[in-house]
């Protein structure tokens, strides 16, 4: 199941709002005084190998290494999500991936503000669903 920004919010909303915030991958974490530079809500259409179309929608948060400092605390990053929330109808319901490190990913948990991250790989959908992509 694909995290979405609601399901985010709810669970930063049970963490001390004290807490640094730190997005963690394979890659590395946020470093410094990091921030959010982009929230893009997208409609996305699409055609597979298979000429199957569809369409959905995104949200990507972008995040940005800063100097050093501080990290930001839970509570500023729910705020900085919650107003991205509220500018895109729907957006709370979209899945979410992140930019981090010019790579985007999937949000695997949270534990103690470490917001941990996995890599996107591109998939073939036909053979997801069927097996077959021709």
């Amino acid at each position: 199941m694909t995290l979405t920004l609601d399901t985010l919010l709810a669970t930063l909303d049970d963490l001390d709002p004290a807490l640094p915030a730190i997005f963690a991958g394979p890659h590395g974490q946020t470093q410094g005084d990091w921030h959010v530079t982009r929230i893009t809500h997208g409609q996305l259409a699409h055609v597979d190998c298979d000429g199957g179309r569809s369409e959905d929608a995104e949200l990507v948060i972008e995040l940005l290494n800063g100097p050093p400092g501080a990290p930001m605390d839970v509570l500023r990053l729910a705020r900085i999500l919650a107003k991205g929330r509220s500018a895109f109808p729907g957006a709370g319901a979209a899945p979410l991936q992140v930019l981090h490190q010019s790579m985007r990913h999937t949000i695997d948990h949270v534990s103690d503000g470490h917001i941990v991250l996995t890599p996107v790989h591109a998939t073939c959908r036909p053979a997801d669903r069927i097996g077959c992509c021709a």
